[in-house]
């Protein structure tokens, strides 16, 4: 949009209402971003007669009409507040036979929908976070728990890369904010687990919106990623704190996509999702890692995130369970198919290759 105008124009705080007084319908959420002037040699107006008489150029100024960016969180205050209401650490329990599985998957912290952003999510995640909690303890007066996964499945944070970088015009904190409020929830989980059980794995997938980048379309390499960056820092914290022997951070090694565990006699498999694309050809894959011998071929459970739904496959023994998500939720998709998924945190038990108890909080 070209536009006429008397001076300079102002500052962006009026961009805006600049447009708007041309007659300009500008919807909210939307805004007036200057982005060139020129003077117009030929056009000048006089104010006022004789010795009063002041005359100002006339510039040509256009604008662009796009998308207002969310704006930006105190982070100091988001991060802090996770910190706050913690439950009283309790002493070890024995290591036993059960491992008890706490999902973290998606949560895309930076996201914004619905008028919902990255403070409502990390208040779920702390809501689910308690509740996990209070179930571990529940669970652990019937039958003995020695083992805690949290499995970290990917997406932690919206990132840059998604959509070609179009997530930004709906992220209500900077990427490296993002980081920072991922990685002190992070802590909180290890936290709050660790006085309740002889041993916490925490095995971490790289997700698609954990790329760092995408240059020239290109993927970086697939260990290179946030999520992963996030669990090596707060393993470094918590190895700098001391006390924490016990914790077990499981990363991906060098271009893999996944890593593989043991907890209570069960093999678990920790994958993304973005890898086989639609969610019913998770099997499809799964049999083809492991007739390339690849060790998650060989897992008695599959645990994965990126289609937000809850989804259980059960096939030959084994099976293959999709997480549901804590995010904000995701308008394209609702608009496009209908509805969105149930969202929270999924749960479940597992000893000698089984599973039992899958719950969400």
């Amino acid at each position: 949009m070209v536009t006429l105008g008397v001076g300079q124009p102002g500052d962006e705080s009026t961009w805006t209402d600049e447009v708007r007084a041309l007659g300009v319908d500008i919807p909210p959420g939307w805004s007036a971003r200057l982005v060139a002037v020129s003077m117009d040699p030929r056009a000048w107006v006089r104010h006022a007669q004789g010795e009063d008489a002041v005359t100002e150029p006339v510039t040509r100024r256009k604008y662009v009409v796009e998308p207002t960016a969310a704006k930006g969180l105190d982070v100091d205050e988001l991060v802090a507040a996770i910190g706050n209401k913690r439950p009283k650490a309790a002493p070890p329990v024995a290591l036993g036979g059960w491992g008890y599985v706490h999902c973290i998957a998606d949560w895309q912290v930076g996201k914004t929908a619905y008028d919902a952003g990255s403070d409502q999510t990390v208040h779920r995640i702390l809501d689910s976070l308690d509740a996990s909690l209070a179930r571990f303890k529940r669970e652990a007066k019937r039958r003995p728990i020695g083992t805690v996964v949290l499995a970290s499945l990917g997406d932690l944070c919206e990132g840059v890369a998604s959509q070609n970088g179009g997530v930004l015009l709906a992220s209500d904190l900077t990427v490296t904010e993002q980081l920072r409020v991922v990685r002190r929830l992070l802590l909180e989980h290890v936290k709050a687990f660790a006085p309740l059980a002889e041993r916490i794995v925490v095995p971490t997938a790289p997700g698609n919106h954990d790329e760092p980048h995408r240059v020239m379309g290109m993927k970086p390499r697939a260990h290179d990623s946030f999520a992963v960056e996030a669990s090596m820092q707060v393993a470094d914290a918590l190895d700098l704190a001391g006390g924490y022997d016990h914790v077990e951070f499981i990363t991906p090694d060098p271009d893999d996509l996944t890593v593989t565990i043991e907890a209570a006699g069960t093999i678990i498999g920790c994958a993304h999702g973005h890898q086989w694309r639609s969610p019913d050809r998770v099997h499809q894959w799964w049999a083809k890692m492991g007739h390339a011998r690849h060790r998650i071929g060989q897992a008695h459970l599959l645990l994965s995130g990126h289609f937000h739904h809850l989804r259980v496959v059960d096939d030959s023994g084994r099976t293959a369970i999709t997480a549901p998500t804590v995010d904000p939720g995701s308008p394209w998709f609702d608009q496009r198919q209908g509805g969105g998924p149930r969202h929270g945190v999924l749960t479940l038990l597992t000893r000698d290759g089984a599973w039992t108890g899958l719950e969400i909080l």
